[in-house]
């Protein structure tokens, strides 16, 4: 018994805490009736001990009567309990629940690997001798190593098994899954270049949306549309989606158009690709701000207000601390300048956003600094240009932050974020000034990208409420006349395209999810509900025009009930000439 005493201290930490712990258990052949209640277990010492199964007490593996007894006699107080008819007594705890808590090692080490997937943790998170003591001293004795080896394996286990679901479910999906993929090269200096995948589309059942990484592999160079097509070919093949695929996003490249034009003569989608290949909107607007900040004049006000701020917040540390003191004493914000990087455009928004927030005191210490010759002037009519241009970039920030949201639909959103950028673009053109030197190239990337409007913005602002098939049709034209569109009947083919591509979508929905019963009566001379697909979307018109009718008696009952505020209020809520035109 004095044996199993320091066994059991060694155990649960009632000793040194460099007494040796379980480093691994193995498999042993020996005598079956005796070892079906140890564990042979190799402690970090190399040492060998048996561990019972049931009160986790070490005893030495030297002699089998000594084991024996320890069940039989029994010396073991989970096996007393037994025989006092106590069967709850020798587990270790008890569950949060109330029930009997068994602890298992393989659904541990499961837990383990799906919590450095989710959390991004490195494999050797549990790999350490501390962490491996302080589970067995404190929590479970029965606890064992786990190595970043078999975390791997594990983690690597838990994502096939995923896999293979993903794969079986859209092999048994019946609706349209919608890609988004990118290639990007490796930070800090590191080689290589990757692409991912990701995968959208509504669960029928739940009617939820859903996304899953569904490819992420290394993409060598050269980066060419035909290798970009290899890659996209078999990523569809793998997750069973050559035929349910209705759109994919892709930045502006010339390589990603390649690649499509060639999966489109693959997989040759409805309605010859309309919906197939969609634009990143975001980079669009990136690519946007950036041609109008790369103007001569625009930069260098933008050099002269980064300049301003390098002499308060990097001269030096007491010009720094000086400026903070006088944030202090007039109760004014002292914040920290976000500056500006070239990869993100929005970085320069939010740097003259965080300057104008301290405008008074960052002005009155400057000139303080320039008139003892530390420094230039920055001027009072600066700080005006400074101010109209974030007011013109915070709505290109809106539109980015709008549209790259993962938690709703955005396609019915991109239309409107073009309207409002082709307004205050036109809106500022008209005013003059230095700001209009940049409106000019930022309209011609915007008439770039839209001068054929995508059938997949159209259509889903369509079938946004707010909007629907009139609304669509006076946005492309407020857009077209924003934008210099000089071809007059470009706003009416737009419109044209748009109204035939929703009516195509419809009949294709319509052909499969429509009522079977109706598509087959073909008896007295009627012809079939497929066949007649322009009759459906006819009266799918004129259930819209219905409906646009009687919201419009209803905006308008609500508006004679409503205060000069309240109206004031939906008018900024709202698109103000979208609400006119519903009331019109």
């Amino acid at each position: 018994m004095a044996s199993e005493s320091a066994s059991f201290s060694t155990a649960t930490g009632v000793g040194s805490t460099s007494s040796p712990i379980i480093r691994e258990i193995i498999a042993t052949n020996r005598n079956p009736n005796i070892w079906k209640d140890f564990n042979l277990c190799i402690m970090t010492d190399n040492s060998q001990k048996a561990q019972c199964k049931h009160c986790f007490h070490f005893l030495s593996v030297g002699s089998n009567t000594t084991l024996k007894n320890h069940i039989s006699h029994p010396h073991c107080e989970a096996k007393k309990a037994q025989q006092n008819q106590n069967p709850e007594a020798g587990q270790t705890s008890m569950a949060r629940d109330g029930s009997v808590f068994r602890y298992d090692p393989d659904y541990l080490r499961e837990q383990f690997a799906g919590l450095v997937i989710q959390r991004a943790l490195p494999f050797n998170h549990f790999d350490h001798e501390q962490t491996t003591r302080v589970f067995q001293n404190t929590m479970q004795p029965r606890y064992t190593h786990v190595s970043r080896s078999t975390l791997k394996r594990d983690a690597m286990k838990l994502w096939l098994v995923a896999k293979q679901e993903i794969i079986a479910s859209f092999g048994n999906i019946n609706a349209c899954v919608n890609l988004t993929t990118d290639v990007w090269s490796a930070p800090h200096g590191v080689p290589g270049s990757y692409m991912c995948v990701t995968a959208h589309w509504i669960e029928p059942g739940t009617w939820q949306m859903m996304k899953r990484v569904i490819s992420f592999e290394e993409f060598p160079s050269p980066h060419t549309g035909g290798a970009l097509f290899k890659m996209l070919t078999k990523v569809l093949t793998n997750f069973n989606l050559e035929d349910k695929v209705m759109s994919i996003t892709l930045d502006n490249a010339s390589n990603n158009t390649s690649a499509m034009d060639k999966l489109k003569l693959k997989y040759d989608p409805p309605m010859g690709g309309r919906f197939y290949h969609s634009r990143c909107v975001a980079h669009i607007i990136n690519l946007v701000v950036q041609a109008g900040l790369g103007v001569p004049a625009i930069d260098a006000i933008i050099e002269s207000f980064k300049t301003m701020l390098k002499d308060i917040f990097k001269s030096s540390a007491r010009t720094r601390q000086r400026y903070v003191k006088i944030c202090k004493d007039a109760e004014k914000p002292c914040l920290r300048p976000n500056w500006d990087v070239p990869t993100r455009w929005n970085s320069t928004y939010h740097m003259f956003l965080s300057g104008l927030k301290q405008q008074t005191t960052l002005a009155y210490y400057h000139d303080v600094l320039a008139n003892k010759n530390r420094c230039n002037h920055f001027s009072a009519e600066s700080w005006v240009i400074i101010q109209s241009l974030t007011q013109l970039l915070e709505v290109f920030n809106n539109a980015t932050e709008i549209l790259s949201g993962v938690y709703y639909p955005t396609s019915p959103l991109v239309l409107q974020q073009i309207f409002f950028m082709s307004t205050v673009l036109s809106e500022y053109e008209l005013e003059g000034g230095i700001l209009s030197s940049m409106i000019k190239p930022m309209k011609k990337k915007l008439r770039k990208y839209f001068q054929h409007m995508p059938s997949i913005i159209t259509c889903a602002a369509a079938l946004n409420p707010c909007f629907n098939v009139n609304g669509v049709d006076y946005l492309i034209e407020s857009i077209s006349r924003d934008l210099e569109f000089f071809d007059d009947t470009f706003a009416s083919k737009s419109k044209s395209y748009f109204k035939e591509s929703l009516e195509g979508l419809y009949n294709l929905y319509y052909a499969k999810y429509g009522n079977p019963t109706q598509s087959s009566q073909t008896s007295g001379g009627a012809t079939s509900s497929k066949a007649s697909g322009g009759n459906n979307y006819s009266r799918l018109l004129n259930g819209l025009k219905a409906h646009t009718k009687k919201r419009q008696g209803l905006i308008l009952q609500c508006l004679a009930n409503m205060s000069d505020m309240s109206i004031r209020i939906l008018s900024h809520i709202f698109i103000p000439k979208t609400l006119q035109v519903l009331m019109s």
